[in-house]
């Protein structure tokens, strides 16, 4: 794979992700959480990773930030594209955001996930993401 690119998505965030978005959350029930998802990177600070392919750019990656306080934020969303998962691009994202977010004065950053009575293979596999990051 070519080199990966990170950078803050300004206006354009919503119509960035949305192919991930629907690559990424793919069970049933998803569509409401999906379409939120595309909604808060257009509020929000959203970092998106993507590579040029063949000599296309393409997006690959987002995570989108929630500034909870002047010290604290939280990780809205991280998502990779189905075609490019396993690569290290989500912890490349949430580093990049850490980073950035540290540089502003930011000391705690967290993430919330649903519970669920039956989890599916998406969070099992959300919830084995973040548990290995700490």
């Amino acid at each position: 794979m070519n080199l990966i690119r990170i950078e803050l998505c300004d206006g354009d965030a919503p119509r960035r992700i949305e192919p991930i978005v629907r690559s990424a959350f793919v069970t049933s029930g998803a569509a409401k959480a999906s379409q939120a998802f595309i909604d808060a990177s257009g509020r929000m600070p959203t970092f998106v990773a993507w590579v040029t392919d063949h000599g296309v750019d393409r997006d690959v990656g987002f995570v989108t930030i929630e500034r909870q306080a002047e010290f604290a934020a939280e990780v809205r969303c991280v998502a990779v594209h189905r075609d490019f998962g396993g690569r290290g691009i989500g912890t490349r994202l949430l580093s990049h955001a850490e980073h950035r977010l540290a540089g502003s004065g930011v000391r705690s950053v967290s993430v919330k996930l649903p519970a669920f009575s039956k989890p599916d293979a998406e969070h099992t596999r959300t919830l084995h993401f973040f548990e290995s990051r700490g």
